[in-house]
């Protein structure tokens, strides 16, 4: 994708920098057109690829999030909370102002979800 990106640099340089003739009209034109095509392809190349990160995290990801979020609620109803957050989620949206250090219980969680994870071989 960085070759067609530099590539459409180029052609909008080339465009910029031509003065319109009546004769040189046509082949400006022409360049117009190889430079949206580009651009379209690039976009779509872009999507595709983006698309095919989140399936592929999905498949990875999904398994491993899905058990660590069975674990926060066994763990959050083990420990009689009626909630738990995820701190560094809320303090990227600024929506989390602060938090005391006593409220962290992450280091607790990971020893009671290590405490009851299985040796699962990896594929």
């Amino acid at each position: 994708m960085q070759d067609g990106t530099a590539k459409l640099v180029v052609i909008a340089t080339e465009l910029q920098k031509t003065v319109v003739t009546a004769a040189n009209q046509a082949a400006l034109q022409a360049k117009k057109e190889e430079g949206e095509a580009l651009e379209r392809s690039l976009t779509r190349k872009k999507v595709d690829v983006e698309a095919d990160i989140n399936r592929r995290r999905e498949i990875v990801i999904g398994p491993i999030t899905f058990d660590i979020g069975k674990a926060i609620a066994e763990y959050g109803k083990k420990n009689n909370y009626g909630a738990i957050f995820d701190a560094s989620k809320l303090a990227e949206t600024g929506v989390l102002l602060f938090v005391g250090d006593s409220t962290d219980i992450t280091k607790d969680f990971i020893a009671f979800y290590n405490a009851k994870a299985t040796a699962v071989p990896v594929k």
